[in-house]
């Protein structure tokens, strides 16, 4: 008896965190780091951190701010799992393809909405985002012409939560 109590308290306690948003279309900006790094072997190579300052919700209110804010690496085997929302927000970085030599991969709710940089805006999609340039083109690190060269570039995307 006690325990249910317990539970029925705790329940009530975390309910708020989960769904205490407006739901609807959720929305973030992010931004993609790219530098040169040397490895302990005197290879290059060629890092990606994103950087996502917050998530609103539909109101546009705040949500969360993944990682107090501050960049994470986001390998494209480990990629980087979001919390704050009614379900996990996963993403990775996309090394190849269309149309700036890579993508920002995301997936909303165990596969039930995935969405990257490079779809463009579309509304009617689950999620979508817009894509900003690099501030310059691709770094060529594994050549180590240029040691810890970097580059960024911005993008807002926006999914059904």
């Amino acid at each position: 008896m006690h325990m249910l109590a317990l539970l029925t308290v705790l329940w009530a306690f975390l309910t708020p965190m989960v769904t205490g948003y407006a739901h609807g279309r959720c929305s973030f900006h992010a931004q993609i780091n790219q530098f040169c790094y040397k490895h302990p072997d005197n290879t290059w190579d060629t890092a990606t951190h994103l950087k996502m300052p917050y998530i609103k919700d539909n109101d546009h209110k705040v949500i969360t701010v993944p990682a107090g804010g501050q960049p994470v690496p986001v390998a494209a085997l480990e990629g980087w799992r979001i919390k704050g929302l009614d379900k996990d927000l996963w993403t990775r970085w996309e090394p190849y393809g269309p149309p700036l030599g890579g993508k920002e991969a995301f997936t909303y709710g165990e596969s039930q909405c995935m969405f990257n940089s490079a779809d463009g805006k579309d509304k009617n999609k689950c999620g979508d985002c817009s894509w900003g340039k690099w501030t310059k083109g691709d770094l060529h690190c594994s050549e180590g012409k240029i040691p810890f060269d970097w580059r960024t570039s911005d993008m807002d995307c926006s999914f059904n939560c």
